[in-house]
Parts: C-alpha cells; sequence; structure tokens
C-alpha cells in the first residue's frame, strides 16, 4: 500500500491494525526525525497506548542472532502478549530482524513493516522470508512470517542516499531481466527520470515489483519452486557479500545478474547480446561490473552452501532473454564457479 502519510483518509482500514492493542515498534536509529515521529505518534493515537520503542543499527549489522536476542529481550521487559502487533521501520535488515523476533515471540506474534528504502519496497519487505546471518552466511537462520501490512511512504525515497537507491535498483533491474519484459523495458526508456526519482514513475516501478513479488509468493509461499525464480542473480550475489562484507545487497545482486548471464550464455540458454543489453543498463543506473578480491575461495566456499544447494545439485536461475528466466538443477558446479570468478579481480 502507497500512502503519502500514515493519517491518509482512504487508508483507514490499516488503522485496524493497530486500534486498542499493544505495539512494539524497532527501527532504524539513522532514519530521519520527522517521518518516524510523525509514524510513532500516529500509531500510538491509534492505538490508545505508548507503543514500545527498540532502536536498532540499520545495515547488515541488524541481522545478527546477538540482535534477534536483544529484540526479544526487549519484548520480554516489555511484558507483551500474543495480541501485541511488532512493527518494523526501516529497511530490509530491519524488517528481517524484527519479523524473524516477531515470529518466535510466544510462538508467534502479528508484525508490519513500514520499509523505507527502494530494495525493501521494491522487494524485500514482501513474502515473509525473515532472518538473521550465521557465521558469515547470509540468512542462515530464518523462519516464513507473512506480516499483516506493507506500507509503502514513498517520502522515504527523497532522502535516500544514492549508493540506497542504487541498491534498490539491482533488485528492480533483475524484475526486469528474469520476469517482465514491460519493467525491462521502462528501466530502459525512463534511466534519467528514475535516476531523479520522479514520484510518479517510482510509484509504478515499485507497485510493478510489488505485483510481480505477491504473485510469486502467493502460488508458491514456501518457495519450493516456481518462487526461485526471484533469487535471479542471489545465489552469486550473496556468494560475493560473503566474501565482501562491505558490499551492499543491491550491488552483490547486479554482479550476480551478470554471472548468471554468462553462465546462461556458456550454456547455450542465451545469446551474447543479452549481457551487452545488462552491462549497458547497470552502467546507465551507476553498478560496477566487476569486484577487486584478493582471493575467490571464501566466495566459492559460500555457493557450496546456498540455502538452494541440494544434495548432488545446484539450483540455478538463468536469464534467458529480457523479462524471462528458467530454473536449472543440473549445471556441473565448475561451470558455475567460473561464472563467479569471472566477476572478480586481483585486489
Amino acid at each position: 500500500m502507497f500512502v503519502e502519510s500514515f493519517k491518509d483518509p482512504w487508508i483507514r482500514d490499516v488503522y485496524d491494525l493497530f486500534r486498542n492493542r499493544p505495539v512494539f515498534i524497532c527501527h532504524d536509529t539513522g532514519l530521519p526525525r520527522e517521518p518516524l515521529e510523525r509514524i510513532i505518534e500516529d500509531i500510538g493515537e491509534v492505538s490508545h497506548r505508548s507503543p514500545v520503542i527498540c532502536p536498532t543499527e540499520g545495515g547488515e549489522a541488524a541481522k545478527s542472532l546477538e540482535n534477534a536476542v536483544r529484540i526479544i529481550k526487549v519484548m520480554e521487559d516489555s511484558n507483551l502478549k500474543r495480541d501485541a502487533l511488532a512493527v518494523a521501520v526501516g529497511g530490509g535488515s530491519i524488517g528481517d530482524v524484527t519479523g524473524f523476533a516477531a515470529s518466535i515471540w510466544n510462538r508467534g506474534i502479528a508484525w508490519c513493516v513500514f520499509p523505507t528504502t527502494l530494495l525493501s519496497q521494491s522487494d524485500s519487505a514482501i513474502g515473509g522470508k525473515v532472518g538473521v546471518n550465521l557465521h558469515g552466511i547470509k540468512n542462515r537462520i530464518g523462519t516464513l512470517h507473512q506480516p499483516v501490512g506493507v506500507i509503502c511512504m514513498l517520502e522515504w525515497l527523497d532522502s535516500l542516499p544514492d549508493e540506497e537507491f542504487r541498491s534498490g535498483m539491482g533488485e528492480i533491474i533483475k524484475y526486469g531481466l528474469g520476469i517482465d519484459a514491460y519493467l525491462w523495458d521502462t528501466l530502459e526508456k525512463n534511466p534519467a527520470a528514475i535516476l531523479r526519482r520522479d514520484r510518479h514513475l517510482l510509484r509504478m516501478v515499485v507497485h510493478r515489483c510489488i505485483v510481480l513479488k505477491s504473485w510469486y509468493v502467493s502460488v508458491d509461499e514456501h518457495d519450493r519452486g516456481i518462487r526461485h525464480v526471484l533469487n535471479l542473480g542471489h545465489t552469486f550475489g550473496h556468494a560475493l557479500e560473503t566474501a565482501c562484507p562491505d558490499l551492499k545487497h543491491g550491488d552483490a545482486v547486479a554482479l550476480g545478474l551478470i554471472a548468471a548471464t554468462r553462465l546462461a550464455i556458456a550454456l547455450k540458454e542465451a545469446s551474447p547480446s543479452l549481457e551487452s543489453s545488462l552491462v549497458e543498463m547497470l552502467n546507465t543506473f551507476g553498478f560496477r561490473t566487476d569486484i577487486s578480491i584478493e582471493s575467490t575461495e571464501s566466495a566459492v566456499r559460500a555457493l557450496r552452501v546456498d540455502k538452494k544447494h541440494r544434495t548432488g545439485e545446484y539450483t540455478i536461475i538463468l536469464p534467458v532473454d529480457a523479462g524471462r528466466s528458467i530454473i536449472r538443477r543440473d549445471i556441473p558446479f565448475t561451470l558455475i564457479r567460473e561464472s563467479l570468478e569471472s566477476l572478480c579481480r586481483p585486489a
């Protein structure tokens, strides 16, 4: 749901989420003060009580088991019952850790999210995947716990740092490349307007990603089959994030898209022109197309423990044309490794 303010009259049904119930708010400490305070005030008015506030540092540092335990301790100290509602206000990491804590506190309490980044509004806030990292492996511990509401306030994007905005574009380009030719065409034709954050165009692009992801989640909630296509670029991207902790998620996904495309070309599932089109688009939106790394071994190890790896086979999503991808489970690991290593240059 898109809103300019939590008090927009056409979203009155959302008020019922908060009405007359205890509310727990976990928010990113780096958010602009004015919209955050407005949300807290509005929720307090509707719930008729002061919400419990749990500030949390954003970014991947938030997604630790230790931080999840800290959040749960605040829930315990606040004596939250099963009728409470947990609210995440922040980017994808805040949503992941808050949703994870909500999923296991008292065997699960309701939660909702105000995503504040382009990446979380277009992708990570949708679908119910919540969790934390462990020993450097992304999302090693987690559950599926669907939010009861996702409230996208586009004004958050106005103050988003350029690198965070670019990171969100990595996921949006993924949708265009792997699923939606119309979205791909929109991105190709309107890069300048998107980069200046034209509100009308952003609303359309983000809404289209939400609709796409919602459909895949509705038919494969537990990620056993067709929902895998949403992981295009992520097997390689997560491996790079493990090897390069400072790499932003969207930048890693963008690199992963190149690796997946090169693998598709090597397997004759795609033509070389697809890589050319992808690289041109990534350059237009300010992405790097290779990465400096001292050793690829840590990234290769991360590939081997990817959650989609089953005994004897690797599930890889391959783009075959703009707007279309396939799932392959019969690819030799040597080819997968070569595609990853093609992105890396010596540090």
